[in-house]
C-alpha cells in the first residue's frame, strides 16, 4: 500500500451575495451555490466565500441576516470582496479603482461593520477586479482585523509581508492542473456566476464536474485536507 501525501484545498468563490443565481438557496430552482453544496456532501469540504456588502448598491447584507444561516460554520467562511463591487461614483466596473486612500479606508471599515452588525467576524479581503493600489494596501497593512489579502499572485505559498498574507491562486476551476510535488496547499479560485460575461471559471455543473474528476482522479495519491484560508493563514505552517 502506497502512502499517501497530505495536501490542504482551499476552495474560494468570489461575488457571492444573497441574489437568486448569485448566492441565494432557492428550493424550486437548482442553481450554482447548489454546486457548492455538492462538493460539501461529497468531500466534507470547506469555502471561503467573499462577499461584497451590498452588491450593486442593491442586496445590503444587514437586511438578509438569514441569508447567513444557510453555510454551516463548519465548513463555510466568509472574507470581504468590497461593498458595491463596482464605482458608482465615477462609473467605473471595479469598485476601488480611482478611489483615494481615505475613500478606500472608509468603504472598508464601513463594509467591516456591516459584517459585524450580521454577526459576522471576517479576516480577510479579496478586492473587487483583484485590484488595489499602492496607497489602499498601506491601509489594509493598518487593519488588525484583516489578516490575509488574496490577489493576483499565482503559485501555492502565500507571501508574509507586514504582518499579513498575501494569498495566491493555484488554479482556478475552469483550469486543468497537475498537482506538482512542492504543492503543500492547492488554493482553487472560482466566481459564483456571471451572466453579463464570459467569465470561464464560475460553479457551473460542467466545472463542478471538472472539480469533482481533479479529486477523485488524484484521490489515491494524496489525502485531501480541506481547510478555509482564514484556517490556513492563522496558524504556522508558513
Amino acid at each position: 500500500m502506497v502512502d499517501k501525501k497530505d495536501i490542504i484545498v482551499c476552495l474560494s468563490c468570489d461575488d457571492v451575495h444573497p441574489e437568486l443565481f448569485w448566492g441565494l438557496k432557492n428550493k424550486d430552482i437548482y442553481t450554482n451555490i447548489d454546486n457548492i453544496f455538492k462538493i460539501v456532501d461529497m468531500f466534507g469540504a470547506k469555502f471561503t466565500l467573499f462577499v461584497p456588502t451590498n452588491w450593486n448598491n442593491q442586496f445590503d447584507i444587514t437586511k438578509h441576516l438569514g441569508w447567513f444561516t444557510y453555510f454551516p460554520k463548519e465548513h463555510f467562511e466568509f472574507a470581504l470582496h468590497g461593498n458595491t463591487h463596482r464605482n458608482f461614483e465615477k462609473n467605473l466596473p471595479i469598485e476601488f479603482f480611482d478611489k483615494s486612500k481615505s475613500e478606500f479606508e472608509t468603504d472598508v471599515l464601513k463594509s467591516i461593520q456591516m459584517f459585524k452588525e450580521c454577526n459576522i467576524e471576517i479576516n480577510g479581503i479579496r478586492p473587487p477586479g483583484w485590484y488595489i493600489n499602492s496607497e489602499q494596501l498601506d491601509v489594509l497593512f493598518g487593519l488588525k482585523c484583516i489578516n490575509y489579502m488574496g490577489l493576483h499572485e499565482s503559485g501555492s505559498k502565500p507571501i508574509f509581508v507586514n504582518g499579513k498574507y498575501i494569498v495566491p491562486v493555484t488554479f482556478s476551476i475552469h483550469e486543468d492542473y497537475e498537482i506538482k510535488d512542492t504543492d503543500k496547499v492547492l488554493f482553487i479560485h472560482s466566481h459564483i456566476f456571471d451572466p453579463t460575461s464570459n467569465t470561464d471559471n464560475t460553479f457551473n455543473r460542467i466545472n463542478t464536474e471538472k472539480l469533482i474528476n481533479f479529486f477523485n482522479k488524484n484521490k489515491d495519491k494524496y489525502n485531501f485536507i480541506f481547510k478555509t484560508i482564514g484556517e490556513v493563514t492563522n496558524g504556522t505552517m508558513f
